[in-house]
């Protein structure tokens, strides 16, 4: 082999080992921020078992009337190098969507996508065949039920003004498994509902709540509400640290097996060019006598 080749070889193997070098990283803080993730998705399923165990049904959303419609909320990510996980939220969107529209009977769907990959995969022609857009935002980090509560606030969404809101996301299981999933985080009552329940319970329990009973319940659904949305954000975010992770540990595996290849190819390679110099040598040699 020329010495062309094995400088091409050398110049393979210091790229090689470069982007070893970068999965490595990546794997690394990717671990780092599951970890941390999965503590904070702890946190959020004790919050929403909490508040479920309270009378959960959102009647008080419905006081505003005419809702309508169903809103998807999906949760992806606004970063690729993770596998397959948002492709998997993208085609559970795309069979949610279909089977939607043909049971919904021409019911009125909307969509709000919380990161961007899912809205660039599915593409932005077929989401609006079957309704509107309401928004794209980026996908929060780090952030506190507070913050989430205020965000959500700053978007100028009315909820209440549909009928369904679900909320579409991984759901995270364990390490080698999470599933994408459609979740009922908000079904308004009708009024009518809404006054017959709220009797009802008036009847059953006689509390004494301050400032009032209306105001603590309303505030109690809607942190429900609120809360769930929470937590399928936390779920999403888990399931990405993961995914990416993994995805970069089996990136980091490939590039050692394929850096172990080309080593082995640069030093066979170059073997055999020091060996033919020396046959060269001792051929010169032994013609000179």
């Amino acid at each position: 082999m020329s010495m062309a080749n094995l400088k091409a070889l050398a110049l393979r193997i210091r790229s090689v080992r470069s982007i070893q070098k970068t999965t490595r990283v990546m794997q690394m803080i990717s671990a780092s921020k599951f970890r941390i993730a999965r503590e904070g998705l702890v946190c959020a399923r004790d919050y929403c078992s909490a508040i479920a165990k309270e009378d959960s049904e959102h009647r008080y959303l419905a006081e505003a009337g005419g809702a309508s419609g169903v809103l998807l909320v999906v949760f992806s990510s606004d970063k690729g190098l993770c596998g397959g996980f948002n492709h998997s939220v993208a085609k559970f969107l795309r069979e949610y969507v279909s089977s939607m529209a043909s049971s919904s009977g021409g019911e009125r769907l909307s969509f709000l996508f919380v990161g961007k990959k899912a809205h660039e995969l599915v593409g932005c022609a077929n989401v609006q065949a079957f309704g509107e857009v309401v928004g794209v935002i980026p996908q929060p980090r780090g952030i506190g039920f507070l913050n989430f509560k205020s965000m959500l606030y700053s978007l100028g969404v009315d909820f209440s003004a549909y009928s369904r809101v679900v909320a579409l996301y991984s759901r995270f299981y364990s390490s080698a498994r999470q599933e994408p999933t459609a979740e009922d985080v908000l079904i308004v009552d009708s009024a009518k509902e809404s006054t017959e329940g709220r009797e009802a319970s008036t009847e059953e329990v006689m509390c004494n709540y301050d400032p009032n009973s209306s105001s603590v319940r309303k505030k109690l659904y809607i942190n429900s509400f609120i809360g769930k949305l929470y937590l399928a954000m936390c779920e999403s975010l888990v399931c990405e640290h993961c995914s990416r992770m993994v995805a970069m540990e089996s990136a980091n595996s490939n590039t050692k097996s394929m850096l172990n290849r080309l080593l082995l190819d640069y030093n066979r390679s170059r073997q055999a060019s020091i060996t033919t110099d020396l046959i060269e040598i001792v051929s010169g040699c032994e013609a000179l006598g």
